[in-house]
């Protein structure tokens, strides 16, 4: 259907308008309420920065000024906080229903590369509100990068702006953080980009028009979404939020359990089940980059693979998602693992995991070669 002639608006109408898709179901829109997210997140930050002050002094009695005297100021900084959760939600859930594709491998490293931004991004703005847990997370991951080997230092400090987490590191996070959403944004159009040269990969050969059929598909979920984020907002706000952090940041009281928020937990409990800092910040990362590239870098398929029998395929087919499974599952139990009490036996069951996660793969690059 083209209703849009206009040469300008041409790149309009071959990607949103007559762009031929695959027929899927309602769990391929969780990249749309992704995208959503992303703009509610852009709209509400820009009218909570016109009041939020980036000094150690005023930062926490800015965000209560905000909850409290400014004119709907506690509805978009609900619907801020809050659309973090829902954000790494519908991200999480985009990744998990994309395991299994046969995307092309710069699809999954601009995936990577947005997936990194996002969590800097909030990251950085959980450190904004300047309570407890804002002051000691900055803390904890900023000292981080002081293990680095001989420039570690340099990065903490760079990070710090100056010898430990002050007004300079405030200004920095808060700098970054207004930034990072439009390079997100920017990487999306990458993204998406690369996936419509990857013409949406799918084994199935039936096609339709964007619109209307997916048209309607992500305006139905982003109803249902809308209806997740109001339940939140106006009956259950601080549910996803710790409550040390309504606790002005004071650098002589630790917080009896230190915890990030939800979806920082498993690699929160990646990095803790790990003495050496380290060797915790690597596997860390490991985990992090788990999700997009150890079944791309240990794939060693190649153009022999076109003459193998159908039944062998089948069986590769079984056990790649057998291995996503184990791997969904592994990181359902870091998620449990990285929100308990630092004591046994949950400390040893992180670092089985986290093992377990690695050894993995390994284990079938071993079996592979032996094959050969």
């Amino acid at each position: 259907m083209r209703f849009i002639r206009m040469k300008s608006l041409s790149v309009i109408n071959a990607h949103l308008i007559d762009y031929p898709t695959p027929v899927v179901g309602y769990m391929s829109s969780f990249g749309s309420l992704s995208g959503l997210c992303l703009v509610i997140q852009i709209v509400t930050g820009i009218l909570l920065v016109a009041h939020y002050t980036p000094h150690v002094t005023l930062a926490f009695t800015s965000v209560e000024h905000i909850m409290r005297d400014v004119n709907d100021g506690w509805l978009f900084r609900y619907y801020h906080s809050n659309g973090a959760s829902i954000f790494f939600l519908c991200v999480y859930l985009h990744i998990n229903q994309n395991f299994s594709s046969d995307a092309d491998d710069l699809l999954w490293l601009s995936g990577l590369a947005l997936y990194l931004a996002i969590m800097a991004a909030a990251f950085m703005g959980y450190i904004l509100p300047w309570g407890q847990m804002s002051f000691w997370g900055a803390t904890v991951i900023t000292n981080l990068f002081a293990a680095i080997p001989m420039v570690g230092q340099d990065i903490a400090q760079w990070l710090w702006g100056g010898f430990s987490v002050d007004n300079p590191t405030l200004n920095r996070f808060f700098s970054f953080h207004y930034m990072l959403p439009f390079i997100i944004a920017a990487l999306v159009i990458l993204h998406l980009s690369l996936l419509h040269l990857d013409e949406s990969s799918n084994e199935d050969d039936e096609y339709v028009e964007f619109y209307y059929y997916y048209f309607i598909k992500d305006l139905f979920a982003f109803f249902l979404l809308m209806i997740i984020f109001a339940y939140l907002v106006f009956f259950n706000p601080n549910y996803l939020s710790h409550p040390d952090n309504y606790i002005m940041a004071s650098i002589s009281v630790t917080p009896a359990h230190l915890v990030p928020e939800w979806y920082f937990l498993p690699f929160y409990g990646v990095l803790r089940s790990t003495p050496d800092k380290f060797g915790g910040l690597l596997l860390m990362f490991g985990t992090i980059v788990d999700l997009f590239l150890i079944d791309t870098l240990f794939d060693e398929t190649g153009e022999e693979e076109e003459d193998v029998e159908a039944i062998d395929l089948d069986s590769d087919d079984m056990d790649s998602e057998i291995e996503d499974d184990e791997e969904t599952a592994n990181l359902l139990i870091l998620f449990f693992l990285g929100g308990s009490d630092i004591d046994e036996p949950y400390t040893d069951l992180a670092t089985i995991i986290t093992l377990l996660q690695f050894l993995e793969y390994f284990e079938i690059d071993i079996e592979d070669e032996d094959e050969d």
